[in-house]
Protein backbone atom coordinates (compact mmCIF):
# COMPACT_ATOMS: atom_id res chain seq x y z
CA UNK A 1 0.00 0.00 0.00
CA UNK A 2 1.10 3.53 -0.60
CA UNK A 3 0.26 6.62 1.78
CA UNK A 4 0.48 10.13 1.19
CA UNK A 5 0.47 12.91 3.71
CA UNK A 6 0.38 16.34 4.52
CA UNK A 7 3.97 15.75 6.25
CA UNK A 8 5.24 16.37 2.31
CA UNK A 9 5.89 12.31 1.98
CA UNK A 10 4.64 9.29 0.28
CA UNK A 11 5.07 6.02 2.12
CA UNK A 12 5.24 2.56 1.00
CA UNK A 13 4.44 -0.57 3.37
CA UNK A 14 4.52 -4.40 3.45
CA UNK A 15 1.10 -4.88 4.43
CA UNK A 16 1.88 -8.62 5.79
CA UNK A 17 4.64 -7.49 8.05
CA UNK A 18 2.76 -4.45 8.72
CA UNK A 19 5.63 -2.00 8.49
CA UNK A 20 7.44 0.69 5.97
CA UNK A 21 9.46 -0.38 3.26
CA UNK A 22 12.72 0.83 3.87
CA UNK A 23 14.34 3.25 1.13
CA UNK A 24 11.17 3.61 -0.83
CA UNK A 25 9.98 7.10 0.75
CA UNK A 26 10.15 10.06 -1.36
CA UNK A 27 10.11 13.29 -0.30
CA UNK A 28 7.87 16.32 -2.10
CA UNK A 29 8.38 20.07 -1.38
CA UNK A 30 4.63 20.62 -0.48
CA UNK A 31 1.62 18.52 1.33
CA UNK A 32 0.70 15.38 -0.27
CA UNK A 33 -2.94 16.12 -0.96
CA UNK A 34 -3.91 13.08 -3.74
CA UNK A 35 -2.32 10.19 -4.56
CA UNK A 36 -3.38 7.27 -7.02
CA UNK A 37 -1.87 4.19 -8.40
CA UNK A 38 -2.65 2.83 -12.12
CA UNK A 39 -4.47 -0.30 -12.50
CA UNK A 40 -1.80 -2.06 -13.86
CA UNK A 41 0.36 -1.22 -11.26
CA UNK A 42 2.61 0.99 -13.79
CA UNK A 43 2.31 4.59 -12.68
CA UNK A 44 2.01 5.95 -9.39
CA UNK A 45 0.54 9.81 -9.00
CA UNK A 46 1.01 12.47 -6.24
CA UNK A 47 -0.34 15.62 -6.10
CA UNK A 48 -0.52 17.99 -3.62
CA UNK A 49 0.85 22.16 -2.84
CA UNK A 50 1.52 24.51 -0.61
CA UNK A 51 -2.14 24.96 1.11
CA UNK A 52 -1.32 27.98 3.21
CA UNK A 53 0.98 30.36 0.52
CA UNK A 54 -1.68 29.68 -2.41
CA UNK A 55 1.68 28.73 -4.38
CA UNK A 56 1.57 26.45 -7.55
CA UNK A 57 0.57 22.83 -7.82
CA UNK A 58 2.46 20.00 -7.16
CA UNK A 59 1.80 16.80 -9.91
CA UNK A 60 3.96 14.09 -9.86
CA UNK A 61 4.21 10.86 -11.84
CA UNK A 62 5.93 7.91 -11.27
CA UNK A 63 7.26 5.13 -13.71
CA UNK A 64 6.89 2.42 -10.92
CA UNK A 65 9.65 -0.12 -12.93
CA UNK A 66 12.31 2.74 -13.98
CA UNK A 67 11.32 4.81 -10.92
CA UNK A 68 11.44 7.99 -13.48
CA UNK A 69 9.50 10.64 -11.90
CA UNK A 70 8.05 13.25 -14.38
CA UNK A 71 6.48 16.75 -13.07
CA UNK A 72 3.46 18.18 -14.33
CA UNK A 73 3.25 22.00 -14.73
CA UNK A 74 -0.29 23.81 -15.58
CA UNK A 75 -2.40 24.29 -12.33
CA UNK A 76 -1.91 27.41 -10.24
CA UNK A 77 -3.27 26.45 -7.08
CA UNK A 78 -2.84 22.90 -4.94
CA UNK A 79 -3.82 19.62 -6.55
CA UNK A 80 -6.51 18.61 -4.51
CA UNK A 81 -7.69 15.33 -6.26
CA UNK A 82 -6.45 12.91 -9.31
CA UNK A 83 -7.86 10.01 -10.52
CA UNK A 84 -6.37 7.28 -13.51
CA UNK A 85 -8.30 6.14 -16.24
CA UNK A 86 -9.15 2.25 -16.01
CA UNK A 87 -6.85 1.75 -19.26
CA UNK A 88 -3.92 3.09 -17.30
CA UNK A 89 -3.26 5.86 -19.72
CA UNK A 90 -4.93 8.86 -18.81
CA UNK A 91 -4.70 11.11 -15.96
CA UNK A 92 -7.43 13.41 -13.97
CA UNK A 93 -6.53 16.17 -11.83
CA UNK A 94 -8.65 18.72 -9.99
CA UNK A 95 -7.29 22.30 -8.51
CA UNK A 96 -7.88 24.37 -5.81
CA UNK A 97 -8.16 26.88 -9.03
CA UNK A 98 -11.13 25.51 -9.57
CA UNK A 99 -10.06 23.67 -12.75
CA UNK A 100 -9.55 19.83 -14.00
CA UNK A 101 -7.25 19.04 -16.18
CA UNK A 102 -6.55 15.90 -18.55
CA UNK A 103 -3.20 14.42 -19.07
CA UNK A 104 -1.45 11.74 -21.15
CA UNK A 105 0.60 9.83 -18.51
CA UNK A 106 3.08 8.02 -21.10
CA UNK A 107 4.07 11.63 -22.48
CA UNK A 108 3.25 14.18 -19.64
CA UNK A 109 1.43 16.34 -22.44
CA UNK A 110 -1.69 17.83 -21.44
CA UNK A 111 -4.25 16.24 -23.94
CA UNK A 112 -8.03 17.92 -22.38
CA UNK A 113 -8.60 20.81 -20.57
CA UNK A 114 -8.39 22.82 -18.67
CA UNK A 115 -11.99 22.31 -17.70
CA UNK A 116 -13.35 25.66 -15.68
CA UNK A 117 -15.59 25.03 -13.16
CA UNK A 118 -17.55 27.22 -11.33
CA UNK A 119 -16.36 26.43 -7.92
CA UNK A 120 -13.20 24.60 -6.15
CA UNK A 121 -13.02 20.73 -7.50
CA UNK A 122 -12.78 18.22 -4.70
CA UNK A 123 -13.32 15.20 -6.42
CA UNK A 124 -12.57 13.94 -10.09
CA UNK A 125 -13.45 10.09 -11.58
CA UNK A 126 -13.14 9.35 -14.69
CA UNK A 127 -15.95 6.80 -16.52
CA UNK A 128 -14.67 3.35 -17.00
CA UNK A 129 -14.76 3.59 -20.94
CA UNK A 130 -12.68 7.21 -19.92
CA UNK A 131 -15.14 9.59 -22.02
CA UNK A 132 -16.74 11.47 -19.32
CA UNK A 133 -15.04 12.73 -16.34
CA UNK A 134 -17.22 13.49 -13.22
CA UNK A 135 -16.02 16.67 -10.88
CA UNK A 136 -17.67 17.30 -7.33
CA UNK A 137 -16.98 21.01 -6.16
CA UNK A 138 -16.86 22.79 -2.96
CA UNK A 139 -18.63 21.12 -0.27
CA UNK A 140 -20.57 18.44 -1.77
CA UNK A 141 -23.28 21.27 -3.09
CA UNK A 142 -22.43 21.37 -7.12
CA UNK A 143 -21.91 18.22 -9.17
CA UNK A 144 -20.69 18.52 -12.96
CA UNK A 145 -20.05 15.93 -15.98
CA UNK A 146 -17.56 16.44 -18.69
CA UNK A 147 -16.82 15.26 -22.03
CA UNK A 148 -13.38 14.47 -22.24
CA UNK A 149 -13.45 14.59 -26.58
CA UNK A 150 -15.58 17.63 -26.85
CA UNK A 151 -13.91 19.46 -23.83
CA UNK A 152 -17.39 20.70 -22.99
CA UNK A 153 -19.94 20.87 -20.00
CA UNK A 154 -22.68 18.30 -20.32
CA UNK A 155 -24.36 19.23 -17.67
CA UNK A 156 -24.25 20.85 -14.17
CA UNK A 157 -26.45 20.79 -10.68
CA UNK A 158 -26.11 22.85 -7.68
CA UNK A 159 -24.40 25.67 -6.25
CA UNK A 160 -20.69 26.61 -4.91
CA UNK A 161 -20.39 27.67 -1.72
CA UNK A 162 -17.24 29.13 -1.83
CA UNK A 163 -17.00 27.93 1.97
CA UNK A 164 -14.19 25.54 1.33
CA UNK A 165 -13.67 21.83 -0.25
CA UNK A 166 -14.03 18.08 0.82
CA UNK A 167 -12.20 15.41 -0.86
CA UNK A 168 -15.11 12.76 -0.96
CA UNK A 169 -14.34 10.43 -4.05
CA UNK A 170 -17.40 9.97 -6.75
CA UNK A 171 -17.71 6.56 -8.36
CA UNK A 172 -19.40 5.76 -11.82
CA UNK A 173 -21.64 2.99 -11.18
CA UNK A 174 -24.45 0.72 -13.32
CA UNK A 175 -22.16 0.70 -16.57
CA UNK A 176 -22.08 4.21 -16.92
CA UNK A 177 -25.30 5.02 -16.14
CA UNK A 178 -25.25 6.61 -12.55
CA UNK A 179 -22.86 8.14 -10.15
CA UNK A 180 -22.46 8.24 -6.35
CA UNK A 181 -21.61 10.80 -4.48
CA UNK A 182 -21.99 12.72 -1.45
CA UNK A 183 -24.15 15.64 -2.07
CA UNK A 184 -25.59 18.61 0.13
CA UNK A 185 -29.19 20.45 -1.18
CA UNK A 186 -30.24 23.36 -0.39
CA UNK A 187 -26.79 24.23 1.52
CA UNK A 188 -27.10 27.02 4.25
CA UNK A 189 -23.45 27.05 6.08
CA UNK A 190 -25.09 27.07 9.38
CA UNK A 191 -21.67 26.22 10.73
CA UNK A 192 -23.07 25.45 14.42
CA UNK A 193 -25.89 23.14 13.10
CA UNK A 194 -23.35 20.86 10.66
CA UNK A 195 -24.69 21.60 8.21
CA UNK A 196 -22.62 19.82 5.89
CA UNK A 197 -22.85 16.89 3.27
CA UNK A 198 -24.07 13.84 5.33
CA UNK A 199 -25.78 12.20 2.73
CA UNK A 200 -24.98 9.86 0.09
CA UNK A 201 -27.22 10.16 -3.22
CA UNK A 202 -26.81 7.77 -6.46
CA UNK A 203 -27.29 10.18 -9.40
CA UNK A 204 -28.35 9.86 -13.44
CA UNK A 205 -25.17 10.19 -15.45
CA UNK A 206 -26.88 12.08 -18.04
CA UNK A 207 -29.37 14.08 -15.98
CA UNK A 208 -27.90 14.32 -12.44
CA UNK A 209 -31.24 13.76 -11.31
CA UNK A 210 -31.20 11.44 -8.31
CA UNK A 211 -32.00 7.85 -8.90
CA UNK A 212 -34.07 5.23 -5.59
CA UNK A 213 -33.40 5.96 -2.21
CA UNK A 214 -30.77 7.95 -0.42
CA UNK A 215 -28.05 6.78 2.26
CA UNK A 216 -28.75 7.61 5.07
CA UNK A 217 -27.64 7.16 8.71
CA UNK A 218 -24.71 9.62 9.12
CA UNK A 219 -25.70 12.73 11.40
CA UNK A 220 -22.46 14.50 10.82
CA UNK A 221 -20.64 15.46 7.27
CA UNK A 222 -18.87 12.54 5.64
CA UNK A 223 -15.48 12.32 5.15
CA UNK A 224 -14.77 9.46 2.81
CA UNK A 225 -16.04 6.84 1.05
CA UNK A 226 -15.03 3.77 -0.77
CA UNK A 227 -16.70 1.04 -3.04
CA UNK A 228 -16.15 -2.49 -3.56
CA UNK A 229 -14.94 -3.26 -7.13
CA UNK A 230 -17.83 -5.57 -7.64
CA UNK A 231 -20.17 -2.58 -6.90
CA UNK A 232 -21.93 -5.01 -4.06
CA UNK A 233 -20.49 -2.83 -0.88
CA UNK A 234 -19.97 0.80 0.20
CA UNK A 235 -17.80 1.75 3.08
CA UNK A 236 -18.06 5.55 4.62
CA UNK A 237 -16.68 7.35 7.30
CA UNK A 238 -17.90 10.30 8.99
CA UNK A 239 -16.95 13.25 11.60
CA UNK A 240 -19.59 11.67 13.88
CA UNK A 241 -16.99 9.07 14.56
CA UNK A 242 -18.20 5.82 12.78
CA UNK A 243 -17.75 3.94 9.43
CA UNK A 244 -20.72 2.26 8.42
CA UNK A 245 -21.04 -0.64 5.77
CA UNK A 246 -24.01 -0.50 3.57
CA UNK A 247 -25.89 -2.93 0.98
CA UNK A 248 -25.36 -1.21 -2.27
CA UNK A 249 -28.55 -1.93 -3.87
CA UNK A 250 -30.74 -2.07 -0.74
CA UNK A 251 -29.23 1.18 1.19
CA UNK A 252 -29.21 -0.81 4.09
CA UNK A 253 -26.59 -0.86 6.48
CA UNK A 254 -25.09 -3.84 7.62
CA UNK A 255 -22.78 -2.58 9.88
CA UNK A 256 -21.38 0.37 12.12
CA UNK A 257 -18.24 0.96 13.65
CA UNK A 258 -17.35 2.88 16.48
CA UNK A 259 -13.83 5.35 15.54
CA UNK A 260 -12.45 8.12 16.28
CA UNK A 261 -11.80 10.55 14.13
CA UNK A 262 -12.07 8.23 10.97
CA UNK A 263 -11.31 10.11 7.49
CA UNK A 264 -9.76 8.51 4.29
CA UNK A 265 -10.86 4.71 3.58
CA UNK A 266 -9.57 2.47 1.61
CA UNK A 267 -11.38 -1.41 0.28
CA UNK A 268 -8.81 -4.10 -0.80
CA UNK A 269 -9.48 -5.66 -4.20
CA UNK A 270 -11.12 -8.57 -3.16
CA UNK A 271 -12.78 -6.33 -0.14
CA UNK A 272 -12.01 -8.43 2.62
CA UNK A 273 -10.27 -5.71 4.32
CA UNK A 274 -10.83 -2.44 5.09
CA UNK A 275 -8.15 0.22 5.41
CA UNK A 276 -8.39 3.60 7.38
CA UNK A 277 -6.59 6.35 8.41
CA UNK A 278 -7.55 8.68 11.40
CA UNK A 279 -6.67 12.43 11.60
CA UNK A 280 -6.40 14.11 15.20
CA UNK A 281 -4.43 16.77 16.41
CA UNK A 282 -1.84 14.12 17.82
CA UNK A 283 -2.54 11.27 16.42
CA UNK A 284 -2.05 10.38 12.59
CA UNK A 285 -2.18 6.70 11.94
CA UNK A 286 -3.32 3.76 9.04
CA UNK A 287 -5.43 0.87 10.54
CA UNK A 288 -6.05 -2.31 8.58
CA UNK A 289 -8.96 -4.69 9.56
CA UNK A 290 -10.73 -7.40 7.80
CA UNK A 291 -14.40 -7.04 6.54
CA UNK A 292 -16.89 -8.81 8.79
CA UNK A 293 -17.65 -12.18 6.05
CA UNK A 294 -21.20 -12.10 6.94
CA UNK A 295 -21.61 -8.82 5.53
CA UNK A 296 -19.72 -9.53 2.40
CA UNK A 297 -22.00 -12.35 1.93
CA UNK A 298 -25.17 -9.82 2.55
CA UNK A 299 -24.10 -7.29 0.38
CA UNK A 300 -23.44 -9.61 -2.36
CA UNK A 301 -26.69 -11.51 -2.12
CA UNK A 302 -28.26 -8.22 -2.18
CA UNK A 303 -26.68 -6.99 -5.36
CA UNK A 304 -27.45 -10.71 -7.39
CA UNK A 305 -30.77 -10.35 -6.46
CA UNK A 306 -31.58 -6.75 -7.84
CA UNK A 307 -34.12 -8.34 -10.58
CA UNK A 308 -35.78 -10.79 -8.82
CA UNK A 309 -35.74 -10.47 -5.64
CA UNK A 310 -35.19 -6.72 -3.37
CA UNK A 311 -33.06 -6.49 -0.08
CA UNK A 312 -33.20 -7.09 3.14
CA UNK A 313 -36.95 -8.64 2.76
CA UNK A 314 -37.78 -10.96 -0.15
CA UNK A 315 -41.10 -11.11 -1.84
CA UNK A 316 -41.37 -14.04 -1.33
CA UNK A 317 -41.96 -14.00 2.74
CA UNK A 318 -45.26 -12.27 2.43
CA UNK A 319 -46.79 -15.79 1.79
CA UNK A 320 -44.79 -17.59 3.68
CA UNK A 321 -45.38 -19.11 7.16
CA UNK A 322 -41.83 -17.63 7.95
CA UNK A 323 -40.44 -14.72 7.07
CA UNK A 324 -36.56 -14.96 5.81
CA UNK A 325 -33.70 -12.73 7.76
CA UNK A 326 -30.89 -11.58 5.74
CA UNK A 327 -28.95 -13.97 7.60
CA UNK A 328 -31.20 -16.79 6.18
CA UNK A 329 -30.30 -15.68 2.96
CA UNK A 330 -27.49 -17.87 1.66
CA UNK A 331 -29.40 -21.37 3.23
CA UNK A 332 -32.69 -20.06 0.93
CA UNK A 333 -30.37 -19.51 -1.82
CA UNK A 334 -29.67 -23.19 -1.64
CA UNK A 335 -33.13 -24.41 -0.98
CA UNK A 336 -33.99 -22.84 -4.73
CA UNK A 337 -30.98 -23.75 -6.42
CA UNK A 338 -32.51 -27.27 -5.85
CA UNK A 339 -36.04 -26.84 -6.59
CA UNK A 340 -35.16 -25.17 -10.00
CA UNK A 341 -32.58 -27.49 -10.89
CA UNK A 342 -35.73 -30.12 -12.37
CA UNK A 343 -37.08 -28.01 -13.99
CA UNK A 344 -33.35 -27.88 -16.22
CA UNK A 345 -34.26 -31.54 -16.46
CA UNK A 346 -37.22 -31.21 -17.62
CA UNK A 347 -37.01 -29.02 -20.34
CA UNK A 348 -33.62 -30.01 -20.95
CA UNK A 349 -31.66 -26.57 -20.67
CA UNK A 350 -29.42 -25.11 -18.39
CA UNK A 351 -29.68 -23.41 -15.28
CA UNK A 352 -28.37 -19.99 -17.09
CA UNK A 353 -30.91 -20.70 -19.60
CA UNK A 354 -33.61 -20.99 -17.27
CA UNK A 355 -32.27 -18.04 -15.43
CA UNK A 356 -32.56 -15.74 -18.55
CA UNK A 357 -35.86 -17.67 -19.31
CA UNK A 358 -37.28 -16.57 -16.14
CA UNK A 359 -36.17 -13.20 -16.57
CA UNK A 360 -38.62 -12.61 -19.48
CA UNK A 361 -41.57 -12.82 -17.15
CA UNK A 362 -43.68 -10.13 -16.09
CA UNK A 363 -42.39 -9.73 -12.34
CA UNK A 364 -45.37 -8.47 -10.80
CA UNK A 365 -46.80 -12.18 -11.02
CA UNK A 366 -43.76 -13.85 -9.85
CA UNK A 367 -45.07 -13.50 -5.93
CA UNK A 368 -48.17 -14.52 -6.95
CA UNK A 369 -47.22 -17.57 -8.86
CA UNK A 370 -44.75 -18.80 -5.77
CA UNK A 371 -47.08 -17.68 -3.27
CA UNK A 372 -49.99 -20.28 -4.47
CA UNK A 373 -49.50 -23.65 -2.51
CA UNK A 374 -45.85 -22.38 -1.72
CA UNK A 375 -44.49 -22.54 2.01
CA UNK A 376 -40.95 -22.10 3.04
CA UNK A 377 -42.23 -23.20 6.55
CA UNK A 378 -39.32 -23.54 8.59
CA UNK A 379 -36.68 -24.13 5.34
CA UNK A 380 -34.08 -22.05 6.79
CA UNK A 381 -34.02 -24.35 9.96
CA UNK A 382 -34.47 -27.62 8.58
CA UNK A 383 -33.12 -27.57 4.58
CA UNK A 384 -34.37 -30.46 3.79
CA UNK A 385 -38.34 -29.90 4.17
CA UNK A 386 -38.78 -29.52 0.19
CA UNK A 387 -42.15 -28.88 -0.84
CA UNK A 388 -44.23 -30.89 -3.22
CA UNK A 389 -43.59 -30.52 -6.91
CA UNK A 390 -47.78 -29.55 -7.38
CA UNK A 391 -46.57 -26.33 -6.09
CA UNK A 392 -44.72 -25.10 -9.57
CA UNK A 393 -47.71 -25.87 -11.31
CA UNK A 394 -48.23 -22.18 -11.91
CA UNK A 395 -44.89 -21.73 -12.68
CA UNK A 396 -44.28 -24.38 -14.89
CA UNK A 397 -46.95 -22.84 -16.93
CA UNK A 398 -46.36 -18.89 -16.98
CA UNK A 399 -42.50 -20.46 -18.50
CA UNK A 400 -44.18 -22.25 -21.13
CA UNK A 401 -46.34 -18.96 -22.28
CA UNK A 402 -42.88 -17.18 -22.16
CA UNK A 403 -41.45 -19.77 -24.33
CA UNK A 404 -44.06 -18.85 -26.76
CA UNK A 405 -43.70 -15.19 -26.58
CA UNK A 406 -46.38 -14.75 -24.24
CA UNK A 407 -44.79 -12.15 -21.88
CA UNK A 408 -47.82 -10.98 -20.01
CA UNK A 409 -49.88 -14.18 -19.55
CA UNK A 410 -53.11 -13.85 -17.79
CA UNK A 411 -53.52 -15.34 -14.78
CA UNK A 412 -56.22 -17.91 -13.56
Amino acid sequence: MISGSWDKTTRQWDLKAGKEIEGARDVCEWEVWAMAVSQDGRWVVTGGGNWIASGPGELKICEVETGIVKTLEGHSRTILYIDISADSTLLASGSHNETTRIWNLETGKLVAGPFKSIGYVGAVRFSPDSKKVAVKLDLGTCLEIWDVQSQKLDVRIGKPTRRGTTFTPIFWTNKNKTIIAIFKFNFTADWGQNDFSKTIYEFDAVTLETVGASFEGHTKNVNDLALSSDGALLASSSNDDTIKLWAFESRQVLASFDVHHPYHLLLSPDSRQLVYAINTKDDYKIYICDTPPDVLDQARVCISRTHLFSCPNIPLTGYCTKKVSPQGYPRCAHLILLLIIPLTHRYHCSLMQLVLLLGTVNHQYLPYLLGRDFRLQEICHNPLSLVSANSFTSLLALTQYAAVGNMNPVIP
